[in-house]
């Protein structure tokens, strides 16, 4: 994609550049000009730090003999958020699967 972004920028135009290399002419465009898409859907409730130590943790537990299932970890994401007086986004107030 750098080259066909180079091409553009010394002088080739977006819709034969964009045809040579068969590329979409507006994410050409998006991509000469820099443009960062935002992020779509809802902004996630826990910050990617906070999922890191919740993985190391239910990790640990595991290995120590204490697996959770699925819904105990919903359960348990639900109680942190409580706990941590977060607006609380999830249908029922706990998380999907995901």
């Amino acid at each position: 994609m750098k080259r066909v972004v180079e091409e553009v920028r010394g002088g080739g135009s977006y819709k034969a550049v964009a045809n040579r290399y068969g590329i979409n002419r507006t994410t050409l465009m998006t991509h000469v000009k820099g443009m960062k898409c935002k992020k779509i859907g809802r902004p996630t409730v826990l910050i990617m730090r906070e999922e890191e130590i919740l993985v190391h943790t239910l990790v640990t537990l595991g290995e120590w003999g204490y697996g959770f299932d699925r819904l105990q970890l919903q359960r348990c994401v639900q109680d942190y958020v409580r706990r941590m007086d977060r607006p609380n986004p999830f249908h029922n107030g706990m998380p999907g699967p995901d």
